[in-house]
């Protein structure tokens, strides 16, 4: 209801079509997930979601984490790692926000070698392709000091065909790439 603090809310909501006015597509059986069916709120089909094999909590200790790229999103990312336990090895170009971040019980390091160097998993949460670029290549880049097995995971807004070769480039060194932009 509107109110001082929220005048602009409407006090009569408008009406939308039944979610019936939505025909639910027909899927054939052999996209259709092993663990079954849910029905999405427009009626729609959707996979259920196997059970976790993690225990629930999500904790993470004893796991060490590389994060490059500590922003607007990256900051309160690496954040939530440590406070579920992981040990979150930093590394970016704002120097008070490394300091900040340490002080938290974050592990700062000098560069992005360092950062693949020491954590098995290396988290790029920056902002588009010349940086992730830059951010792998190089004699301080991540594919420097990438461990056998690492694994990259690039979380920024990532060109498809930069994407393609970066990740040929990182099994070519014996990891793995997972392009997952948000």
């Amino acid at each position: 209801l509107p109110s001082a603090s929220f005048p602009y809310m409407p006090t009569v909501y408008p009406t939308f079509p039944t979610y019936a006015a939505f025909p639910s597509p027909t899927i054939p059986s052999t996209y259709l997930p092993v663990v079954g069916l849910g029905v999405s709120s427009w009626g729609l089909p959707v996979p259920a979601l196997a059970p976790s094999p993690r225990p629930s909590g999500g904790r993470l200790d004893g796991h060490t984490v590389g994060f490059i790229g500590l922003g607007i999103m990256g900051r309160p990312m690496a954040q939530h790692l440590r406070k579920a336990g992981a040990d979150v090895v930093i590394c970016d170009t704002n120097a008070q926000v490394v300091a900040e971040l340490s002080a938290e019980g974050m592990r700062s390091v000098k560069s992005p070698k360092d950062v693949a160097q020491a954590a098995p998993v290396t988290i790029l949460m920056v902002p588009d392709t010349p940086t992730v670029e830059r951010v792998l290549r190089g004699e301080e880049g991540v594919l420097a000091g990438l461990q056998a097995g690492g694994i990259i995971i690039d979380m920024g807004t990532t060109k498809v065909t930069a994407t393609r070769f970066l990740a040929e480039e990182v099994r070519d060194r014996g990891g793995e790439y997972v392009d997952a932009p948000v």
